[in-house]
C-alpha cells in the first residue's frame, strides 16, 4: 500500500512542476497552430493509407476495418432492439397474468 502511496505521490509531483509549463507552451499561437497542422498532416496520412488497404481486403473478399465498425454499430442497434422487445412482452405477460381483485 505504502508503495502504491509513492507512486501516486510521485505523480502528482511530476504534474504539478509540468502543467504549468504545458499550459504556457499550449496558450501559445505557433505551438498550437504547429499541434493543428500536426493533426491534419496525421488524419491525411492514416486515410492515405487507409483507402489502398480498403481497396486490398475488399479484393481479397476480407472486410476492412470500417466494415467491422460498421457491423459493430449494427449489433448494437440490434441487441438494443431485442432489449426493448423483450421487455414489451414481459410488460404483456404480466398484465396478462396478474390477478384480477
Amino acid at each position: 500500500m505504502t508503495d502504491y502511496l509513492n507512486w501516486q505521490q510521485a505523480v502528482v509531483g511530476i504534474q504539478q512542476r509540468i502543467n504549468p509549463v504545458l499550459r504556457a507552451a499550449l496558450d501559445r499561437e505557433d505551438v498550437s497552430a504547429a499541434l493543428g497542422l500536426l493533426q491534419a498532416l496525421r488524419s491525411g496520412v492514416v486515410q492515405a493509407g487507409e483507402a489502398p488497404s480498403r481497396r486490398l481486403l475488399h479484393l481479397v473478399n476480407l472486410p476492412a476495418g470500417s466494415d467491422i465498425n460498421r457491423l459493430l454499430v449494427r449489433i448494437a442497434s440490434l441487441e438494443r432492439e431485442v432489449r426493448e422487445l423483450r421487455k414489451r412482452l414481459e410488460d404483456v405477460h404480466d398484465e396478462t397474468t396478474e390477478p384480477y381483485l
